[in-house]
């Protein structure tokens, strides 16, 4: 029994040996035990300085993490923008002009900035030939105004404007001296001296990108181009040499073919011309108006395969809002006005409600008198960014229709849809110059201004406005605005002081700016007659006339400055002397009503005496 209890190890075992090992295990767990009480003060003495660091440690890292994520976010949405331009590129060359605008938005949705998606938004409104076209110019310009976007809006002004092009005229003036050494620029200049027949001035400008870039090829065609016009026989034999030459050009054969079939048609040698648009159409860079010259060539040469390639040309376009409006636009000039409408309905519903077709209806219907289809079509819906042109429309089938008030209602509801859009505007004042809307121009004109302090333009063209309507309270109104933003600006002083004379309003100001101008001029002949006519109003005609005498013979002889020394030699007595004078105003000058009447007075002076 004692032996099993033993096994047991009920108790310990007895002996030196037992008592070792008890001692051995005693010291290694009281070494452990205050091993960890050490730890443990180590730990609570320096667990606070721990905490920081490791607190530190945390927040650096959500630090470098919010650093790397900005950026990262920023070149996410840089890469994302450069993707979604190259898909708006890749649908405009397939001729996806809904997929390319909706690619565009997107990447303007994320970047409203972004230069390239605005390009693109240039591209694709200058294809529907919208207004808004110059919007995107102007916005790309002022996000990156390097020169050659500023020629770009100069060249779209040309296609949004009439005559005289003053949006474009502005924007060469204010680069005429940064940007005269680049070729890009004289050629830019050349282009609107063409547009207004001015063919001296785009030869000099072509000679001049000539000289900056003597090999470059495009510019010796253009030159060529030009002087293929000339009366000298000579040169423009010479020029149909050199575009003969370019014909079978790579590059820069299709421009020579149009401008040697252009240069047959205005000499009425329509045969010659068969052969050279059937070389232009095998061309990789032949377009739709390619096509449609081609057409045009066919119909004169009354060829049986007119009808043919009409029909063809209408099947492909029929699934293109803008091949479609051109196709149109071309049917309406040769003789097919009355196909025209019907050949537009039988379009897709979805492509008759694009805009270029919508305004291909809506030139039909103008070009055909039908008032009650043109008011019928812009009497509904919703032409998007193009909706002031449909109340616009509508306003003028109104006005045709014997309605006035309801035509003045649409057209100052397109003017304020209009507002805050230059393309817009522009538009609008583009149709109130053709229809002659009563007050519309100096309307325009003014909201263009006031949205645009930079369109100087458009404060060239009010004032031309008011000179030819003889409106000198306007021009008044006009020099009175601009006068506090430029104070020292000799000219504008001059003019708001010579029409508030005419005026006689403001007429103690008046006096004083005068006499301030005259100090500071003696010698222009504009300032000398504006301060000798306030000396007249005041009683003092012989010192007035002595201000005129210290001019020139041949300044003296300017019909504005004409009439004023003419009043001033009769007030003093020299009849005989005014006479020539008085007569030169009459005939050569452009007076405004109260120069009129002055000249009226003036004469009843002279028979009386």
């Amino acid at each position: 029994m004692d032996d099993d209890k033993r096994q047991l190890g009920s108790t310990p075992p007895a002996g030196p040996r037992a008592a070792a090992k008890r001692r051995g295990r005693l010291a290694r767990w009281y070494y452990r035990w205050n091993e960890k009480r050490r730890r443990k003060r180590q730990y609570s003495q320096f667990a606070p300085s721990e905490f920081l660091v490791r607190l530190g440690i945390v927040v650096g890292i959500v630090i470098v993490l919010a650093l790397a994520f900005f950026p990262g976010r920023s070149l996410y949405h840089h890469l994302k923008g450069k993707h979604g331009v190259a898909l708006a590129r890749d649908f405009l060359a397939k001729g996806d002009y809904r997929s390319a605008w909706l690619s565009a938005r997107q990447v303007l949705l994320v970047n409203s900035n972004d230069v390239e998606a605005c390009r693109v938004m240039i591209e694709l409104d200058d294809k529907e030939r919208s207004p808004a076209t110059l919007d995107w110019c102007q916005r790309l310009v002022k996000l990156s105004p390097a020169i050659t976007n500023k020629l770009l809006l100069a060249s779209m002004g040309l296609r949004y404007q009439s005559p005289p092009y003053p949006l474009t005229s502005q924007v060469l003036d204010d680069l005429s001296t940064s940007a005269a050494d680049m070729p890009d620029f004289h050629i830019a200049s050349a282009e609107l001296a063409l547009s207004l027949h001015r063919m001296a001035d785009a030869e000099t400008q072509f000679e001049a990108a000539s000289r900056l870039e003597p090999t470059n090829r495009l510019f010796q065609l253009n030159l060529a181009v030009v002087r293929l016009a000339s009366t000298n026989n000579a040169t423009a034999a010479e020029a149909r040499a050199t575009l003969e030459q370019f014909r079978t050009d790579e590059d820069l054969g299709a421009t020579a073919l149009r401008t040697l079939i252009a240069d047959l048609v205005m000499h009425n040698e329509i045969e010659g011309t068969l052969n050279y648009s059937t070389q232009l159409l095998a061309s990789a860079h032949a377009t739709l108006n390619d096509r449609l010259q081609h057409l045009g060539i066919l119909k004169r040469l009354q060829n049986p395969a007119l009808a043919v390639q009409l029909k063809a040309l209408q099947q492909s376009a029929a699934t293109n809002a803008t091949m479609a409006a051109q196709t149109a636009s071309w049917m309406e000039s040769n003789g097919y006005l009355s196909g025209t409408v019907g050949w537009l309905n039988t379009l897709p519903d979805d492509i008759q409600t694009e805009n270029p077709v919508r305004l291909a209806y809506v030139d039909c219907y103008i070009n055909t008198t039908n008032w009650l289809g043109l008011l019928n079509l812009t009497s509904t819906g919703n032409w998007g960014e193009m909706d002031f042109l449909r109340l616009a429309f509508s306003s003028h089938a109104l006005t045709e229709l014997g309605e006035p008030l309801a035509a003045d209602g649409n057209w100052h509801a397109a003017a304020g849809e209009a507002n805050g859009r230059l393309g817009a505007l522009t538009a609008l004042l583009e149709l109130a110059n053709r229809w002659q809307v009563p007050g519309a121009q100096e309307d325009l004109l003014w909201s263009i201004f006031q949205e645009f302090p930079d369109a100087s333009w458009a404060l060239n063209s009010l004032e031309r406005l008011y000179y030819n309507t003889g409106n000198t309270a306007g021009l008044y109104q006009l020099y009175l605005t601009l006068f506090p933003s430029s104070p020292k600006n000799l000219l504008l002083k001059n003019n708001l002081t010579a029409t508030a004379l005419l005026l006689k309003t403001n007429a103690a100001d008046a006096y004083q700016w005068a006499a301030d101008i005259y100090a500071q001029a003696p010698t222009n002949a504009d300032v000398v007659s504006t301060y000798a006519y306030a000396l007249h109003l005041q009683g003092h005609d012989n010192e007035g006339l002595a201000a005129f005498q210290k001019l020139k013979p041949s300044q003296l002889e300017k019909p504005s400055i004409s009439l004023y020394y003419g009043v001033l030699l009769t007030a003093t007595g020299k009849a005989s002397q005014a006479a020539p004078y008085l007569q030169l105003a009459r005939t050569k000058g452009q007076l405004l009503p109260e120069e009129k009447q002055l000249l009226t007075e003036t004469d009843k002076m002279n028979q009386a005496k």
